[in-house]
């Protein structure tokens, strides 16, 4: 058989074989989603719901759904995957278009949030609405307002609030949301209620002329929140790529030393990026997300600058010393030898893979030393002697 047709027939069986792998994850993804959905029927049926028909998930990132009937009015409940682990929930009733808004019962973290002006929304001046619901909006302000000026519409929506679900509004229409951690029971009591309380918004909902519905484009991440991502993943690379050229301090303490300098220069840096991100509607979330990433990058920058500065800075001439290998640590490519001054009862010394390889326990080695231009002992080369 010929090489070619051999290659071909490998790199076909390869994409077979992981094609079938995904098909297999799939089917099992969607029967699981449908038995959750069938789990969610048996609910409604428990609190007096006539289930219509219970239809698979049609595909990826797509809900199972069930049609179902209460008080003789038709509904419709979808559930879907929201993560690993966690199942969005939905009551959906017909109702027109309407701007994308999503309110939700406000928390401690919203009100720290919004008290830090970290979180952007749109305040309507019904002091008790404006504190038991956040609203996280694509639409304008405007809109947000126009929608929400009608009391009764603030006071249903804090009845659905009140009944553990979120208010969902888009241009699908309207319908009430909630998470759910794997959906192992499902409680379908607060869904008759939940029910009352949506038609009740779509009668008393403002009408919006589906052509005035054209959304800002909301950002999931901002350039700032980009900027830090992008600078901690390079500078946490570059530190990867050059610990085997800069010389880090001989002695493990002011590496230390180093880093902590690093942690001091990363309060400010989050400092300045959270001032960047104030009044996002994600901001909670962003600051999170760039706070970490900086602890990552700016620490690790900083400690490579300084050992750079060390080394580079320093203009005095070597001090030779001679040791002997006490033991070897292959992960760091570092020899463990006989001290040459007063402290602990081994010296670590840093070493290129190559020396490293060949250099064994009992050997003798010549360490060339500097003091540091910071104080830091860094060693510019290190032989083998025969």
């Amino acid at each position: 058989m010929p090489r070619e047709l051999r290659a071909l027939i490998g790199v076909v069986g390869f994409l077979s074989f992981y094609g079938l792998i995904m098909w297999a994850a799939l089917r099992w993804a969607r029967s699981r989603l449908l038995n959750r959905a069938r789990l969610a029927a048996g609910s409604l049926t428990a609190v007096g719901a006539r289930v219509l028909e219970v239809r698979p998930s049609p595909g990826w990132q797509r809900p199972a759904e069930v049609d179902f009937e209460l008080d003789g009015r038709r509904a419709r409940f979808d559930v879907r995957y929201y993560g690993r682990d966690w199942v969005l929930c939905s009551v959906r009733v017909e109702s027109p278009p309407l701007p994308a808004l999503l309110i939700r019962a406000e928390g401690a973290a919203d009100r720290v949030g919004k008290s830090l002006g970290l979180m952007r929304e749109v305040q309507l001046g019904d002091a008790d609405f404006d504190a038991a619901a956040f609203i996280t909006a694509a639409a304008t302000d405007e809109q947000v307002r126009a929608v929400l000026q009608p009391p009764e519409v603030r006071r249903l929506v804090r009845e659905v609030l009140r009944l553990g679900y979120r208010v969902d509004m888009s241009r699908d229409g309207l319908r009430a949301t909630r998470l759910d951690y794997a959906l192992h029971a499902f409680d379908g009591s607060p869904v008759p209620g939940v029910m009352r309380a949506l038609e009740g918004l779509v009668a008393a909902l403002p009408r919006v002329d589906p052509g005035t519905l054209v959304q800002p484009r909301v950002s999931m991440v901002s350039l700032p929140a980009v900027v830090a991502l992008l600078g901690s993943a390079a500078a946490f690379v570059a530190l990867l790529v050059l610990v085997p050229v800069l010389p880090a301090p001989l002695d493990d303490a002011d590496s230390v030393r180093a880093l902590s300098l690093g942690l001091v220069a990363w309060l400010p840096a989050t400092v300045a990026f959270v001032a960047l991100l104030r009044r996002r509607v994600r901001s909670m979330v962003e600051v999170f997300v760039v706070a970490l990433a900086l602890f990552v990058g700016v620490p690790s920058l900083t400690a490579s600058c300084l050992f750079a500065a060390n080394s580079r800075l320093d203009h005095s001439a070597a001090t030779t010393r001679r040791a002997q290998v006490l033991s070897r640590q292959r992960r760091d490519s570092e020899l463990y030898v006989t001290p040459w001054g007063p402290g602990p009862a081994r010296q670590k010394v840093g070493v290129a893979r190559a020396i490293w390889r060949e250099t064994q326990v009992g050997d003798t080695i010549e360490v060339d030393t500097h003091p540091g231009a910071l104080g830091w002992t860094w060693t510019s080369d290190v032989r083998r002697l025969p």
